[in-house]
């Protein structure tokens, strides 16, 4: 168990479960569990995707093997097509840009203003290319 201190109007030490990582950024997936102040509980189905920051702390399961060589890394509605087994590839690098050497393709989102500040959105036919482009990149091989 690892734990994780929460700053803000209050103090919060979470302890997150073996085989959970905490997420930062992007959007709450199925599956993954929100801290509601007392424990880890389920992610609504109302709550999948919206932002994480909207919530104190969200976890999702550790992958136990990366199995393909070509992922998608959605990130602040930037959207790119890494290579795994790149020489540089990192899983948590601060942000995704086209300068990377390990990315083979790039999308971003349209800025839009909302009550929180600017918001990148990414279109769904952006993140469909980049999905097609991974499965046709993993069948080559």
């Amino acid at each position: 168990m690892k734990t994780l201190k929460i700053l803000g109007d209050k103090v919060f030490n979470i302890e997150i479960p073996d085989g959970f990582q905490v997420v930062n950024t992007g959007r709450v997936s199925d599956g993954d569990l929100v801290w509601n102040r007392e424990k880890f509980i389920p992610v609504e189905e109302y709550h999948i995707e919206q932002l994480v920051y909207h919530f104190i702390c969200v976890i999702r399961k550790i992958p136990e093997l990366i199995k393909d060589r070509y992922v998608l890394d959605i990130r602040n509605g930037i959207a790119a097509v890494c290579d795994t087994q790149h020489p540089s590839y990192a899983e948590r690098t601060p942000g995704l840009h086209g300068d990377n050497k390990y990315i083979i393709s790039v999308e971003y989102g349209t800025s839009k203003s909302t009550d929180y500040g600017l918001c990148w959105d990414l279109e769904e036919y952006q993140i469909k290319r980049l999905i097609n482009l991974c499965d046709l990149l993993n069948k080559k091989g």
